[in-house]
């Protein structure tokens, strides 16, 4: 719904669908009683920030 309300384009749905992806990766392929498989997914969440933000800088050019 904010895509729509701020006329977003493509660039913000396709970053949208690949972060919302990604996390649910990480869901279904946690295993909660392996410490480093947590963090392993915790460290891998810079990747949404980089997504993110080359959908930022990829709408303003």
């Amino acid at each position: 719904m904010a895509g729509l309300a701020t006329d977003q384009t493509v660039a913000y749905y396709a970053a949208v669908g690949v972060v919302g992806a990604h996390l649910v990766q990480q869901i279904y392929s946690l295993n909660i009683d392996n410490p480093t498989d947590c963090a392993k997914k915790f460290f891998s969440n810079h990747q949404v920030g980089l997504i993110c933000f080359w959908e930022s800088f990829w709408e303003r050019f």
